[in-house]
């Protein structure tokens, strides 16, 4: 799970609100806090295995939400100024 954490903590950043609040907090954990699963199954109160599914579950849903609005690898567009209409006259 930890080979694409990078791009999970970014995707977490960006699409974090539409997890549940469980997904959330595992999420935060694990990849912010770095904590390992079993460290985050003491912490919450549920199984080892429980904390590994949520968090697949929370990556779908990340890939997901970057599949159909592309906010994280689609950069927004350059807007450039016409330097003639800069500067009132």
């Amino acid at each position: 799970m930890r080979r694409d954490s990078l791009k999970q903590g970014l995707l977490l950043d960006y699409y974090g609100e539409l997890l549940t609040q469980k997904q959330r907090l595992y999420c935060d954990l694990y990849y912010n806090q770095d904590y390992s699963l079993a460290e985050i199954a003491e912490e919450t109160g549920i199984s080892r295995q429980g904390v590994h599914d949520s968090l697949l579950h929370a990556e779908a849903a990340l890939s997901e939400f970057e599949r159909i609005l592309g906010l994280w690898e689609t950069p927004p567009p350059q807007q450039t100024l016409d330097p003639r209409s800069a500067g009132g006259g």
